[in-house]
């Protein structure tokens, strides 16, 4: 076999869904330690990743060059049916807490799930999860007036299939980058 074509073989459980994929176990050892100390989380993180793998099977993966070339020739667009699927998924609100609203995902595991979904569209990845570091910056502040203000709009929003994108910026007074 040459090196192509073990590429090909190492890369075939990404995009044939036919091909069994490794275990949450193998795929992550550090998360699968982890559920001995946080069992609860850590189930809820491996019962999310098999539901991202499934989205990002069917719809995420077969559409990626048609998402690549729209993006390419008409700025600002969205693949607004992978966006509300995103929604229902609450992708958007995964790692807010439950009782505010959200799944309340572990943030450890979040990487796993961004690279679930760019293994199908790398395009699709970003625009998912830069959102996701507003979300992370604004919990991160500890600001709760901001929190009270943002994150309800964020879940209020992914609920009716239409998300609410959050952006961050850091400035460096002094620094040149203000």
């Amino acid at each position: 076999m040459d090196a192509m074509e073990s590429t090909r073989s190492d890369t075939s459980m990404i995009t044939d869904p036919s091909v069994s994929r490794p275990s949450f176990e193998k795929l992550y050892p550090t998360l699968a330690y982890l559920k001995q100390y946080q069992p609860g989380p850590m189930r809820k993180l491996e019962s999310y990743h098999s539901k991202i793998a499934r989205f990002r099977e069917e719809l995420i993966a077969p559409s990626a060059l048609e998402i690549e070339r729209a993006a390419h020739e008409k700025a600002g667009y969205l693949p607004q049916d992978i966006l509300r699927r995103a929604c229902d998924l609450q992708l958007f609100s995964s790692t807010v807490p439950d009782g505010l609203g959200g799944l309340g995902l572990p943030m450890i595991g979040i990487p796993t799930i961004a690279e679930e979904i760019a293994a199908g569209c790398l395009g699709v990845a970003n625009l998912l999860f830069v959102n996701m570091l507003g979300v992370a910056a604004i919990g991160a502040t500890l600001d709760f007036k901001t929190v009270a203000r943002v994150l309800p709009r964020t879940i209020d929003r992914e609920r009716e299939g239409r998300p609410y994108f959050i952006a961050t910026a850091l400035t460096e007074p002094g620094a040149g980058s203000d």
